[in-house]
């Protein structure tokens, strides 16, 4: 009998952090970002009942974006970056701001630094850019309730691309937290359209007209036929993450299908899904990843800083080697090692998440027995402690086993865990709480 034996290897972020009160919508609104805000409209994307998200709020809640069909306050254009277009999207939000025509800006750029970049994308380099350009919006009177910064969706890519995306949510996140704005994220939208699918993404129910994740111009597609969301999809969209930054109630979902020309049907109801979830901060100086610090499925009525950027410590591989078990005379067991998470140690480094448990998502091919967390550190302070919880939704859910706390040198850091424990077959949250 083969007995599997799994070692993890920790890597990646999950931050819980406060929320941030805004105030009402004083003027108009500024957009920064790329093709995904670009208003359709304005130029031909779709068909005449194609909305991006900015479209679809001003239609049905009055939002001003400067008016139609190309909204002067919103700079959005395909094909734009935070490195080369950034700083010109901001002296155009300032022009409105200090000409009174916006009081409240939504930042949404960072995608085609990362996804369209053929090269390697210089993250801090994007990050320092960004910084440049928020300090130039707060420093002409901005206040920082009034900005709203949404982090970059993490698509299905695996890799050094996956880690690249989560560092810049994260540093998004800090630079959020340290200016005091507003911040939100892509896995607030995925966790509430989810609720909608009844078939694991291959549909999703609008006022019981199912939509369906495929390309095409016609509404039952949840994208456009050029691949970015459909007015359907915009419209949920900017339920989850913008909705409450402008204090304007949720569209429903039978005011989203008259932009359609669509009609909710009665007899297929959606199911009935709960807000994204809030999270709540974590105590000072907490210094166990011990207990659930993640959040119950309600909603504050003021916009909540994002949970999920992820970053990433990545490791080279680990093996670890179990003695052969003894068993009849005429039978023998072994053991096999299973070795979960990333496997090459990434150039790049980070700091600054002293007392915040961190957490990333992992899939265990196979059931196991766990029995070592190792994580890697570059400059050790403090003491750290390792964990695993198993996966609730889309969040970590109940703590399975941990390491004791330890000192951690520089270099790998290898820690037996307090219990071994069987794990079956899943999805899994690697978790690390460090002092320093």
């Amino acid at each position: 009998m083969i007995r599997k034996i799994l070692v993890l290897v920790l890597f990646f972020s999950l931050v819980a952090v406060p929320s941030t009160e805004v105030s009402a919508i004083p003027t108009g609104v500024g957009v920064m970002g790329d093709s995904g805000t670009q208003p359709y409209q304005c130029i031909g994307r779709g068909d005449e009942t194609s909305f991006t998200w900015t479209e679809v709020l001003a239609a049905l809640r009055g939002i001003d974006f400067g008016g139609e069909p190309c909204e002067p306050y919103n700079q959005a254009w395909s094909g734009e970056t935070v490195a080369l277009n950034m700083e010109s999207q901001t002296s155009n939000v300032l022009d409105d701001f200090n000409a009174g025509r916006i009081g409240k800006v939504i930042i949404m750029l960072g995608h085609n630094d990362l996804y369209g970049n053929p090269n390697t994308p210089d993250i801090p380099s994007v990050l320092a850019t960004y910084r440049t350009n928020l300090d130039r919006l707060l420093n002409a009177g901005i206040a920082p309730g009034n900005i709203l910064m949404i982090d970059v969706s993490q698509e299905n890519w695996d890799g050094p691309m996956k880690a690249y995306v989560d560092q810049f949510n994260l540093g998004l996140r800090n630079l959020s937290i340290e200016k005091g704005t507003v911040f939100t994220t892509w896995a607030y939208f995925h966790t509430e359209v989810a609720c909608r699918s009844t078939d694991g993404g291959n549909s999703y129910n609008v006022g019981g007209q199912m939509i369906v994740n495929s390309f095409g111009n016609e509404y039952h597609n949840w994208r456009v036929a050029d691949g970015h969301l459909g007015t359907l999809a915009n419209g949920l969209f900017a339920n989850a993450l913008v909705t409450d930054f402008l204090g304007v109630p949720r569209m429903t979902d039978a005011e989203l299908l008259t932009l359609v020309n669509g009609a909710v049907v009665p007899s297929n109801p959606p199911p009935n899904c709960s807000p994204a979830p809030t999270l709540t901060p974590l105590p000072a100086g907490s210094a166990t990843a011990t207990g659930t610090v993640f959040p119950t499925a309600t909603r504050t009525p003021t916009p909540v800083i994002s949970p999920t950027p992820t970053f990433t410590w990545t490791p080279t591989p680990l093996v670890s080697s179990t003695p052969t078990t003894a068993g009849s005379p005429t039978a023998t067991g072994s053991s096999t090692t299973i070795t979960i998470g990333e496997t090459s140690v990434l150039g790049m480094s980070y700091s600054g998440i002293g007392n915040r448990l961190v957490a990333q998502q992992v899939t265990l091919s196979q059931s196991a027995t766990i029995q070592s967390l190792s994580y890697y550190v570059a400059t050790a302070s403090g003491q750290l402690r390792l964990g695993i919880y198993n996966n609730s939704g889309t969040m970590p859910g109940t703590l399975v086993a941990q390491t004791a706390a330890f000192t951690p040198v520089v270099g790998w850091n290898t820690q037996p865990v307090l219990t071994q424990t069987v794990l079956p077959a899943g999805t899994y949250w690697l978790a690390f709480l460090p002092q320093n």
